[in-house]
């Protein structure tokens, strides 16, 4: 029949979403540095939205699926409780990883130099 191609089911559809989650961090961990403008970070920050795009509404597909009507909204507020503290657990473990090194009991800020290399450690990467 005409129009009517092969469909990607959830599991493929949230691997490649995860698959290109990953590949956008990557290539924003690649570009950070002190001497990067925002249009440096852009093309990684752009496909790491859109492996998001795609990751998340099959995400809260599958969290939805094969439960009964009355208990979606359960489900829903699971799969979305889950994804918030994931993200804050990450998220903490990032800024703990970056800042472990800077000395912060001047009271002054922190080299910028100092920062790069703290977001450079939580991204794997290493220096220049």
């Amino acid at each position: 029949m005409a129009g009517q191609g092969r469909q990607a089911g959830p599991r493929a559809t949230l691997f490649l979403g995860m698959l290109t989650n990953g590949v956008g961090m990557i290539v924003l961990a690649v570009a950070m540095s002190t001497g990067t403008s925002f249009w440096g970070l852009v093309p990684g920050l752009v496909i790491w939205g859109v492996g998001g795009g795609v990751a998340f509404p099959a995400m809260f597909a599958c969290a939805a699926s094969g439960v009964a009507p009355q208990e979606a909204g359960a489900a829903s507020a699971l799969a979305t409780a889950s994804q918030q503290i994931g993200g804050a657990a990450g998220l903490a473990l990032l800024v703990a990883v970056a800042t472990a090194g800077l000395a912060t009991g001047s009271g002054a800020a922190p080299a910028v130099s100092d920062m790069a290399e703290g977001l450079r450690t939580a991204m794997w990467r290493r220096s220049p």
